[in-house]
């Protein structure tokens, strides 16, 4: 699914590059003789349009000149999934245990699914189990990782990533153009995959030889509304294209007045709409006398709670037999922070790192990591790190993980 996903965004890319560079090419006079369009050599003012990428998908980047039209497409990498650990749990002689799991911490899917492992119902001998492992290995691309993949028989799975490759850059030769035929800018393409990473850009001489050429454009507008941006596109007859947005307006509040409620007929609460577009903002709630008539009410409210959760904000709502309704925000809790105690190493099992978890809802902050000796089965290790470091961003915390071959692993 995900290498379809991919092909048909490289197809669309594709196209669009195409149509990009269509006003460019050659024209034919009364005659039926082909010409070279109108065009000036300049230096491009560029702007970026991004779509991002997710796990799964690529994403586009279009660098775009807002002068001249001209513009360009990459293309940005799928993330691919950031793994954490679901740990299982031992089997005991009376429960049935489960195997380690994985998880993409971006999107929650299950990466690999934890196996149920059966109770050993036999002596603490009899649980002693000498995992013997088939190997599965899928190998990376330039823009997914490969696994390694363990199975034991006895459900216990092991996984190993291997990073996505990256792209091999590879120049795609440019040409000048002539008289008799355009020429083109240079591009880039992946040595491996092939996927054009910078595509080229038709160029063509002007129609008289001259670079001098006066652009004489024709205006196309859309107006923006209150909730999408409109535009101002211009064209020349050379094939020129500039591009300006106008941002959208935003709702202008209108208060829509409310009216107290008689013996005749129910009331209306205040409300509120757009004064441009006409969207309900707020809709009026109904107000009704009591049974009696009496034109004095007092509000009986009826409350429903939601809980907050340590990620999910909770609410109180407290709604009246007349129509009126207030509602009081909860925020989240945020995770408490609980310590999930690791072990040290010995000659017959391996050990596990301190890991990290909350006590309310058990969700793993920090999954815990096999420590396993030297072969030497020494108990004394000295460990020796290699660091990954991850630069923080205006919205996002940064990292710095050191990582020893024995298992141990640190997170600042």
């Amino acid at each position: 699914m995900k290498k379809t996903v991919s092909s048909l965004l490289a197809v669309i890319i594709t196209l669009m590059m195409i149509m990009t560079s269509f006003p460019l090419a050659f024209a034919t006079d009364s005659s039926g003789e082909e010409e070279v369009s109108d065009e000036i050599a300049h230096s491009h003012t560029l702007v970026e349009f991004r779509t991002e990428p997710t796990c799964l998908c690529d994403g586009i980047l279009e660098t775009r000149c807002t002068e001249c039209g001209y513009s360009s497409f990459g293309v940005l990498p799928a993330l691919g999934h950031s793994i954490v650990t679901i740990p299982g749990r031992a089997p005991t002689e009376t429960e049935s245990g489960l195997s380690d799991g994985e998880m993409c911490n971006n999107c929650g899917e299950i990466i690999t699914a934890q196996v149920e492992i059966p109770a050993t119902g036999g002596s603490e001998e009899d649980q002693e189990h000498q995992h013997e492992y088939e190997i599965f290995r899928t190998e990376p691309t330039c823009t997914e990782d490969g696994y390694i993949t363990g199975r034991c028989s006895c459900g216990v799975e092991t996984l190993e990533i291997i990073e996505a490759l990256g792209h091999e850059i590879e120049i795609i030769p440019g040409r000048e153009p002539t008289a008799e035929a355009p020429g083109l800018t240079e591009g880039e393409r992946c040595a491996v995959c092939g996927i054009v990473l910078r595509a080229q850009q038709e160029i063509v001489l002007p129609d008289d030889g001259e670079d001098e050429h006066t652009h004489e454009y024709v205006t196309e507008r859309m107006e923006p509304t209150c909730t999408e941006d409109g535009y101002v596109i211009s064209r020349c007859s050379c094939g020129v294209e500039t591009r300006e947005i106008i941002e959208a307006l935003g709702h202008e509040i209108e208060i829509i007045p409310g009216r107290e409620p008689t013996a005749e007929a129910p009331g209306l609460t205040e409300g509120e709409r757009c004064a441009v577009c006409g969207t309900v903002l707020r809709a009026q709630q109904e107000i009704v006398l009591p049974d009696d008539g009496e034109e004095e009410h007092t509000h009986e409210y009826v409350t429903e709670r939601m809980e907050p959760t340590c990620t999910e904000d909770g609410f109180v709502i407290s709604r009246c037999s007349c129509g009126v309704e207030t509602r009081e925000i909860i925020e989240a809790l945020g995770h408490e922070i609980e310590i999930i105690p690791g072990r040290e190493p010995t000659a017959e099992a391996p050990g596990l790192t301190d890991g990290e978890r909350c006590a309310v809802c058990g969700t793993v902050l920090r999954a815990q990591q096999e420590i396993v000796l030297p072969d030497d089965g020494e108990e004394e290790h000295t460990h020796e790190y290699v660091t990954e470091r991850m630069e923080p961003t205006c919205t996002e915390d940064g990292y710095v993980i050191s990582r020893c071959s024995c298992g141990v692993e640190t997170l600042e």
